[in-house]
């Protein structure tokens, strides 16, 4: 990094990236808003806004995409990804199917974020450009989809500058804090702790100024930090931060742009997809077309991901009915929850992830209903903790099917989540109840916490627990085993949460609507993976590899980094 100029009002660097692995950190950084936060750390001291008198400052940055893609393709050099159409269609069949291939594991070996090389270099490779009678649409759906592809990279990196009117912003604090259930004089003490942040008048003679201009970070920092002051109940806190977020995205309006795009970006795919569909080309070279496509959406190449176990067994060698909850064992293999079929008793079942050989299948009987295990876990000396929804219950059993113990019975309504921890604490999330519950060893409850719809859950290594939720908030909490709360985040970004698990690192990883979501152990988003189906629960290996149930084609898959 070398400073390159400076003139008035602007400070310029240049960055030496002298790798593919370089420039796509440095994009990464910029996305996800680190190179946002790393200059304002740099730049914006406080005795500088003290100096010009200022309660703070707006600083950007910026990148130009096209020229983020030409700096790709130089570093990326003359490798065979990027041999031109002609040469490829002169040689016999066996090369070009080779050239193919190679092409696919280049593009994989570059992938290191999901902006790898755009449709039209795809669609180039492929040779579909030379069906000509389309030629021209196919150019302007690539060019406008490009486009908003870049528009929704820049809204996402984006850092929202709000404007507030003074009475408005006081209106609208108001209006939160009257809806928290904390006594009326800290609400008072409240509402003056946030009229002193409004700012005062270019005279700085007392006189407030009437409008409040601010980032919406900034906002959200600044209500932490006085929510975190007062003395109120935790409940109330997350309530009155929840309700900032949403008025700090109702004023940006960046929910609604999204959503808008993101509409606009599926409906020219799938404009895109009928073309390639359509063109007059060899079928494998649509087929290598779509998996390129993926990896450009941020999916996993098809044949990065391998089907475990399947309801007809012809994808797999393992056959399972109805996949539910996942986990892994001390040995590397995976326990699937096979709620199974109609009637049918269900099974806890332990599969070989690399051989798909299913090693055990532990059922359950004496029950008052049929066995029917909806997540499962495994304590530190091989027993079965697995929630029946149907038996509204927690069966603890052994790898021979030996029911050693019946926890909660009548008292869980729908458990969809069981963890244990390394003192035999139970942990549940009961679904229908709206809590998650704490039991001893013997079954006994210890305490519960109120959360609407959570789903599944887990425990990281500083022994917090991990729930995902699917009710009046879609998100993920940060309990500690006392189950107070300690960190809620996700609302952005998730839409249906289901499984939810951790990695050695901590990373927090979330089975939501056809993609799975990626937060760091703070909480703070990294990055999202669509796939083909519904991921339903899900667990990762040591080795960095995701697993995790399809509900769409009642499936257990793997994907291969």
């Amino acid at each position: 990094m070398k400073l390159h100029d400076t003139r008035e009002g602007c400070i310029s660097y240049i960055m030496d990236c002298q790798s593919s692995e370089a420039l796509e950190s440095l994009m990464d950084d910029y996305s996800s808003g680190s190179l946002d936060r790393m200059v304002k750390s740099t730049f914006l001291s406080e005795s500088l806004l003290d100096e010009i008198g200022a309660l703070f400052l707006s600083l950007g940055t910026s990148i130009d995409y096209e020229e983020y893609l030409l700096c790709q393709e130089e570093l990326a050099g003359k490798d065979i990804y990027h041999l031109p159409i002609e040469v490829i269609e002169e040689m016999n069949e066996e090369i070009k199917s080779d050239i193919l291939r190679e092409q696919v594991d280049v593009t994989m070996r570059q992938q290191t974020t999901r902006r790898k090389a755009t449709d039209r270099d795809i669609l180039q490779a492929m040779s579909v450009e030379q069906e000509r009678g389309r030629q021209t649409e196919l150019d302007e759906l690539m060019n406008e989809w490009i486009k908003i592809r870049t528009e929704l990279q820049q809204l996402n990196a984006s850092h929202s500058e709000l404007v507030f009117d003074r009475q408005e912003f006081v209106r609208n604090t108001g209006a939160i804090i009257d809806e928290v259930d904390i006594p009326v004089e800290i609400k008072q003490e409240l509402m003056m702790a946030f009229q002193k942040f409004l700012p005062l008048g270019p005279d700085k003679t007392g006189k407030p100024d009437q409008k409040l201009v601010i980032e919406g970070d900034v906002l959200m920092e600044y209500v932490e930090n006085i929510v975190h002051d007062f003395d109120i109940p935790t409940k109330g806190k997350q309530d009155i931060i929840e309700q900032f977020r949403k008025l700090v995205r109702a004023k940006s309006g960046k929910a609604t742009a999204k959503a808008s795009l993101t509409a606009k970006q599926e409906d020219l795919q799938e404009r895109i997809q009928a073309i390639v569909d359509d063109a007059d080309i060899p079928d494998e070279q649509k087929e290598v077309y779509h998996q390129l496509r993926q990896v450009e959406r941020g999916t996993p190449l098809s044949n990065t991901v391998r089907v475990l176990l399947s309801r007809d067994g012809k994808k797999s060698s393992g056959e399972v009915f109805d996949p539910r909850g996942l986990t892994i064992n001390q040995n590397g293999h995976v326990l699937v929850c096979d709620y199974g079929r109609g009637a049918q008793p269900g099974s806890v079942k332990t599969v070989t992830a690399d051989t798909a050989q299913i090693l055990t299948s532990v059922t359950v009987h004496g029950l008052p209903h049929n066995f029917k295990p909806y997540d499962t876990a495994m304590a530190d000396n091989g027993d079965y903790y697995t929630a029946d929804d149907i038996n509204q219950c927690i069966v603890v059993s052994d790898a021979k099917s030996e029911v050693k113990q019946i926890i909660a019975m009548g008292k869980l309504k729908y458990p969809t989540g069981v963890f244990v921890d390394k003192d035999r604490n139970v942990f549940i999330a009961d679904y229908d109840a709206d809590c998650v519950i704490k039991c001893n060893g013997d079954g006994d409850i210890i305490s519960r916490r109120q959360l609407s719809k959570p789903w599944s859950l887990t425990m990281n290594s500083k022994y917090q627990l991990i729930v995902s939720c699917d009710g009046d908030v879609k998100c993920i909490y940060v309990l500690d085993s006392n189950l107070e709360i300690l960190n809620q985040f996700g609302s952005d970004h998730l839409v249906d949460p289901c499984g939810v698990t951790v990695d050695n690192a901590d990373n927090i990883y979330v089975a939501d609507d056809r993609k799975i979501v990626k937060f760091d152990r703070q909480g703070e988003y990294q990055e999202t993976v669509t796939v083909d189906g519904n991921p339903y629960y899900i667990a990762v290996f040591t080795d960095g590899r995701i697993v995790y149930s399809d509900r769409s084609d009642d499936t257990v898959k793997v994907i291969y980094k």
